[in-house]
């Protein structure tokens, strides 16, 4: 759903799209669907009553023309878009949008809920600020209300959902001043509205992949330094695993 085209593989400019794509796993092959209302990329996708919502990102700013890439120094904005993909019918839905315009978030879904953390805000670049701000978006009303912060404001974090609890490590910081890469693990739980802190990765790294499978939640891969533009990408192929146990009864911040 979306995302950027870089103009070249060492360039860091690139291009919002809204083309989607289906992959069908018992014939290995893939088929382009409608694509989605709004171009944009850096967002998240999560699975909510049998749709896909597709929230955030960054894309072109409404007075630039899409024939140019979005860089640095580009006009180009966050958005806090939802917009909501029915597989059943192809068919794509706005729902009202998150109070934080952020990219590069964090996501899960518990409970019939949507939860949203983190993320880029201001900016999709370096120079842009990480937010620490959580959400909870409600279906039945189609409303968003404020939930605890994070502990540490950061984007680009690897996270899982196991439906009770969110799971969410490493990610980077940004801000003016400095930028930092993350091998802090936490988990969110919605029903208490606390965080719990839990044991470190081994590896720092941002821009990675998460998920759970039988009880464990696995990291894979990632960026080991800030996209600061320089000292080269710096990827990593680690994969990690933590087994999910039962967290403290007082919960940490």
């Amino acid at each position: 759903f979306g995302g950027g085209v870089k103009i070249s593989p060492t360039s860091d400019n690139w291009y919002p799209t809204n083309r989607v794509w289906e992959y069908t796993p018992a014939s290995n092959s893939w088929r382009e669907l409608g694509p989605m209302p709004t171009k944009r990329g850096g967002g998240i996708a999560l699975v909510l009553n049998n749709k896909i919502w597709v929230i955030g990102g960054a894309g072109y700013h409404p007075l630039q023309t899409d024939d140019v890439s979005i860089a640095a120094n580009v006009p180009h904005r966050t958005v806090n878009t939802v917009e909501v993909f029915d597989p059943a019918t192809g068919m794509w839905e706005t729902k009202a949008p998150m109070l934080v315009p952020r990219n590069h978030l964090a996501g899960g879904v518990v409970n019939g809920k949507i939860y949203v953390m983190g993320g880029r805000i201001g900016s999709s670049f370096v120079g842009a600020s990480s937010t620490d701000a959580v959400e909870e978006y409600d279906p039945a009303t189609d409303t968003w209300r404020v939930r605890a912060r994070m502990p540490y404001p950061r984007s680009g974090m690897a996270f899982a959902s196991d439906g009770k609890l969110i799971y969410m490590s490493g990610g980077e910081y940004l801000n003016r001043d400095m930028v930092g890469v993350f091998r802090n693990a936490e988990a969110y739980d919605p029903a208490r509205n606390v965080w719990y802190e839990l044991p470190p990765m081994s590896v720092a790294r941002h821009g990675f992949a998460g998920g759970i499978i039988n009880g464990v939640f696995y990291t894979a891969t990632g960026q080991l330094q800030s996209g600061t533009g320089g000292g080269g990408p710096g990827g990593s192929p680690q994969v990690e695993g933590f087994i999910i146990g039962k967290p403290a009864a007082g919960g940490t911040r």
